[in-house]
């Protein structure tokens, strides 16, 4: 669990299972001014050699022969559930670290945190709110397949994630993935408000306060 921080910027968490879109969510937020941090961006890192971890993974996948290919891993973690966790636990711990580090140098009062597992890794209490971006099941494994991904490497990923419902019923803000980029850009674009009408109103509470 990642210690609480003071001082910091309202912390938004974005997440949505695997096709739903939420990079693309993200990316509209970027275009409307929010700082937004890509916990998938991060966890790249480690895939550096440079990187103080990458001795680490590369000892997870002896089979791979040191050709640490992100889809090759990928399709062995989601079939299999020990190297999954083994590699959770090499990652999440980094990764969260490196968020702290990017809330810390944000120079902007809202920072969007794009985390696919937001839920499932328990970080979602250190945002102030979260939004869970869906679409429906069909439409996201067309998508998925027309960009490669075969229909049983998608199942097998969405097995290991969190129910669509059971992420809508923690979020604050759903966003409906499922009718077009000008349709999902109006909702993000209505939200942006509401996120920014708070930010200020909380803002304001706190100088009450001081």
């Amino acid at each position: 669990m990642v210690p609480e921080m003071k001082n910091k910027p309202f912390l938004v968490g974005l997440t949505g299972n695997f096709g739903t879109g939420k990079s693309t969510v993200a990316d509209f937020f970027r275009e409307l001014g929010a700082r937004v941090v890509s916990a998938d961006q991060l966890a790249h890192e480690i895939f550096k050699k440079e990187n103080r971890l990458h001795p680490r993974l590369k000892a997870l996948f002896p089979e791979l022969n040191g050709n640490l290919d992100r889809t090759r891993i990928a399709r062995i973690v989601f079939r299999n559930g020990r190297k999954r966790k083994a590699l959770e636990s090499l990652i999440h711990p980094y990764v969260f670290d490196r968020i702290q580090e990017e809330i810390r140098r944000a120079k902007k009062r809202i920072v969007i945190l794009e985390i696919p597992l937001l839920f499932e890794s328990g970080f979602y209490r250190r945002c102030d709110l979260n939004i869970v971006v869906q679409t429906a099941a069909r439409k996201a494994l067309d998508r998925l397949r027309q960009r490669g991904f075969p229909k049983g490497e998608v199942e097998a990923r969405w097995r290991v994630q969190m129910p669509p419902q059971k992420k809508a019923e923690r979020a604050d803000f759903l966003i409906d993935n499922s009718n077009g980029l000008k349709n999902t850009q109006h909702q993000v674009a209505s939200i942006w408000k509401l996120l920014q009408k708070i930010e200020r109103s909380l803002a304001r509470n706190a100088k009450g306060k001081n």
